[in-house]
């Protein structure tokens, strides 16, 4: 018998507040809500909290920690995430290169018991375009995500599209959409719209360049 495809449609939704410590330290922190089911059923939510620190020109380190809750199994599981990544991002003309590499160590909890751990790495490639004549950002993404502990093997893969405007340079609005499939099934495959607003806090005696508000 020939396999069906399984699809569904997720829905996410972002709210961000960032804040520039000056001498190229930002503090973040992020809200997100998001839907399965075809966007009908609530999957999970979560919070996280980060800094970002600009190691040389183009080049950013960050580190942080994500709560999230969601119901899978008959049991409301608490997932713990501590985060580091590194981004390069070069530009060439209209055009910024993002480069990211991310390891995460993710611990989920049930019943007041640690019920699976694991190490996550996740690399992924952004093309910007920066619109000339307005605020406007176009960008394609592709991450590919492994776990590599307690097992090592590639797990899935994620393309998203989306643009971003910036109001008065501190708010930010972005939609986007795409979808992620896991490689060990390819009858398996998740739809994913969103959108997410960001509220941007400078110092006063620091100008922000446009490529720093990518």
């Amino acid at each position: 018998m020939p396999v069906v495809a399984q699809s569904d449609i997720e829905s996410w939704h972002e709210v961000d507040l960032n804040f520039d410590m000056g001498s190229g330290v930002d503090l973040y922190w992020n809200h997100e809500l998001r839907l399965d089911n075809n966007s009908s059923e609530i999957k999970k939510y979560q919070s996280e909290a980060g800094i970002d620190y600009k190691l040389i020109r183009r080049i950013t380190a960050s580190g942080a920690y994500r709560y999230a809750r969601f119901y899978d199994k008959g049991y409301y599981h608490n997932e713990h995430r501590g985060i580091a990544l590194v981004k390069y991002a070069p530009r060439f003309q209209r055009f910024i290169l993002e480069l990211q590499t991310r390891s995460e160590y993710v611990a989920e909890a049930a019943d007041g018991y640690i019920r699976k751990e694991e190490l996550i790495w996740r690399n992924k490639i952004t093309i910007n375009y920066k619109w000339p004549t307005q605020p406007l950002t176009l960008f394609t993404s592709y991450e590919h995500f492994s776990v590599m502990a307690p097992e090592t093997f590639a797990d899935k893969y994620r393309i998203l599209t989306g643009a971003k405007y910036l109001f008065r340079k501190k708010i930010g609005v972005t939609a986007f959409w795409g979808f992620q499939q896991p490689f060990a099934s390819r009858q398996e495959i998740t739809y994913i719209v969103g959108w997410k607003v960001a509220y941007n806090i400078y110092k006063a005696t620091r100008k922000k360049s446009n490529v720093d508000n990518e």
